[in-house]
């Protein structure tokens, strides 16, 4: 068998002989740019834009929670001190 300079021998787990054609430079790179314009478009995607939009907003969410825990969290310390000067002074 005379293979052509574009091809590769193989041989398969039984043994049989087969040929590959070579993947040249030019291939991988044609494959590689396909690629990159696929991510590309799928950035322009309406869908992208739904989620980075959702993302925003469950962040300024988070923050706003946050800070609503942060004044809970000082009026309980103001309660609880109030608490313990009433006890101090005997009034409870």
């Amino acid at each position: 068998m005379q293979l052509m300079e574009d091809e590769e021998f193989h041989a398969n787990m039984y043994g049989h002989a087969y040929t590959v054609k070579k993947e040249d430079e030019k291939d991988s790179e044609i494959k590689e740019l396909k690629a990159t314009i696929k991510n590309r478009n799928w950035l322009k995607n309406h869908d992208y834009k739904w989620l980075v939009d959702e993302n925003r907003r469950l962040e300024q969410e988070l923050n706003e929670t946050k800070i609503d825990n942060r004044k809970l969290s000082e009026q309980i310390d103001d309660k609880n001190s109030y608490l313990k000067q009433l006890r101090e002074k005997g009034v409870i």
